[in-house]
């Protein structure tokens, strides 16, 4: 006889099979979630790692063009400032460039002219423009200030444009 059958009461021990498939289906559900979201981070994990780039591309392209004089004919020290703001861009290497308006017009791959190691920054572009911009920041006249553009392009084409404004010192 079983030991069932002499006591009354009788325990089952383990799982049912709809336990069994209503658990499979709600652990289907909870691992399709969580890689719905894992794949989603990873597919934008890129372009984050694009938009990094961009912003310290745009960033060492500014520190040497910001840090170049308002003028052509700004004195060194910067005063006494000059009377007008004109966009002469010059001829030649970035070398060669010495006041903000030299770099206007600017279009080229990543050099290693800035302080920055480019090697990794293949099929990116940079264009750089400058325009007298004084009554931009409230000035009373466009001869106080230039805005200087710098727009970055990623290899997938997202343009990413930061903007700075050199005063006449």
């Amino acid at each position: 006889m079983k030991a069932c059958a002499i006591r009354k009461r009788c325990r089952q021990n383990g799982i049912t099979l709809i336990e069994l498939v209503i658990s499979i289906v709600v652990l289907g559900i909870a691992l399709t979630a969580i890689v719905s979201a894992i794949s989603t981070s990873v597919s934008r994990s890129s372009n984050i790692l694009l938009q990094d780039r961009m912003i310290e591309l745009s960033q060492a392209y500014m520190d040497e063009i910001v840090g170049k004089r308002f003028d052509e004919d700004t004195p060194i020290g910067g005063y006494p400032p000059v009377t007008n703001c004109t966009i002469n861009t010059e001829e030649g290497d970035r070398g060669s460039f010495d006041d903000v308006d030299d770099y206007d017009g600017l279009d080229e791959a990543p050099t290693s002219q800035t302080t920055a190691n480019f090697a990794n920054y293949t099929d990116y572009r940079v264009t750089v423009s400058v325009v007298c911009a004084g009554t931009d920041m409230g000035l009373s006249a466009d001869k106080w200030a230039k805005r200087v553009q710098v727009a970055i392009t990623a290899p997938n084409g997202q343009v990413m444009v930061f903007t700075a404004y050199k005063g006449n010192y």
